[in-house]
């Protein structure tokens, strides 16, 4: 059930309660009078109208870092629903004894990554992100070699010492765009044998105590160049989690406390997405993609720009929304009903 939040005017001490529940109750902490925060009230108190911009796609920091191994910082902003935190919870204690792997599915640009570096934020791990579209031959996994000066050496991957170490979370990114032929040499890592044979180097590597494995999933028809994975791989992936985008009222606080847009617009923006994700989900779709919490971050990044230069901010929309949507079909097209929703709602 969706939360909201109530604040104590007498000692400032705020607790959430279900959203069904009334506006006004008794403080636990002084048994005075708390009442709900406003959207508005809730972003001015965090100081979400001036945040730290930064250059990362991702929204965490990065703390101490070793090459590809790092530790990050939890990001207090990003949004997990009740029901996963609690499942990673388990997972996290479930991991000191038996080696978890846990498949994330769900839409681009909802934050399926993030989630697993959350994880690893959260419990105080170091993580690796492995792009799992890069590996195009078995032993990119494990290293390379290298010829110098007539000597043939062996460089071994960041993703070796990551499973070696113990106690890491490996990322494994995009895994539906890895071709069936490159599971082979990771079965074993992710049963119950928890090693693997390098014939490179000739020697066997093992997984250290307490590592998690997360992969990630672009899964339907509109995501071209991935492929299905067999039983026996999904059959590896013994916890799956579908990851969706947030609820509205959340999604505007991430896009204001992300950007520092003003909440009007931000308002309007996850209106617009909104809408367009009902328009292309389900049999009657008749738009073939949504508008991803990633893409509004993008639009309100430019749109904030705008302002600042006194221009039309919903002009930002021509370059990062509009373009993703097909012309073809002149006046029925997928671009010409975007543009309706947003000259429906930014009134251009």
């Amino acid at each position: 059930m969706s939360k909201k939040t109530l604040v104590c005017k007498k000692c400032k001490h705020s607790f959430e309660v279900n959203r069904s529940d009334r506006n006004r109750k008794p403080c636990p902490s002084c048994g005075g009078k708390a009442v709900r925060v406003t959207l508005e009230e809730k972003l001015v108190a965090k100081g979400a109208t001036a945040p730290e911009m930064s250059e990362n796609r991702m929204s965490f920091t990065v703390g101490k870092t070793d090459r590809g191994i790092f530790y990050p910082n939890l990001d207090e902003n990003f949004y997990v629903q009740k029901e996963h935190s609690d499942l990673l919870e388990v997972i996290n204690e479930m991991a000191k004894s038996d080696q978890q792997n846990v498949m994330m599915v769900g839409p681009q640009g909802c934050g399926k990554t993030e989630l697993g570096v959350w994880f690893a934020a959260k419990y105080k791990r170091p993580v690796i992100i492995m792009n799992c579209a890069t590996i195009r031959e078995a032993k990119d996994w494990f290293g390379y070699r290298d010829a110098k000066e007539g000597t043939l050496s062996w460089h071994q991957s960041d993703f070796v010492r990551a499973l070696q170490m113990g106690g890491c979370v490996v990322v494994m990114d995009e895994f539906n765009r890895l071709h069936t032929t490159l599971h082979n040499t990771l079965y074993p890592l992710l049963d119950a044998r928890r090693s693997t044979f390098v014939e490179e180097i000739e020697e066997i590597i093992k997984v250290g105590p307490n590592t998690v494995f997360f992969s990630t999933a672009n899964i339907g028809f509109a995501h071209t160049g991935t492929f299905t994975m067999d039983s026996a791989m999904e059959d590896r992936w013994g916890i799956r989690v579908d990851v969706g985008f947030p609820p509205e009222a959340k999604e505007i606080e991430i896009v204001v406390s992300k950007t520092g847009i003003e909440i009007g617009l931000a308002k309007k923006l996850c209106k617009l997405a909104r809408d367009v994700r009902r328009k292309s989900d389900g049999m009657g779709a008749t738009l073939s993609k949504a508008i991803s919490t990633r893409q509004l971050l993008q639009s309100a990044k430019v749109m904030r720009q705008m302002v600042s230069r006194k221009k039309n901010p919903s002009k930002a929309l021509d370059y990062t929304v509009v373009p993703f949507y097909s012309k073809d079909g002149g006046r029925e097209s997928e671009q010409a009903q975007v543009l309706q929703l947003v000259q429906g709602i930014f009134g251009v």
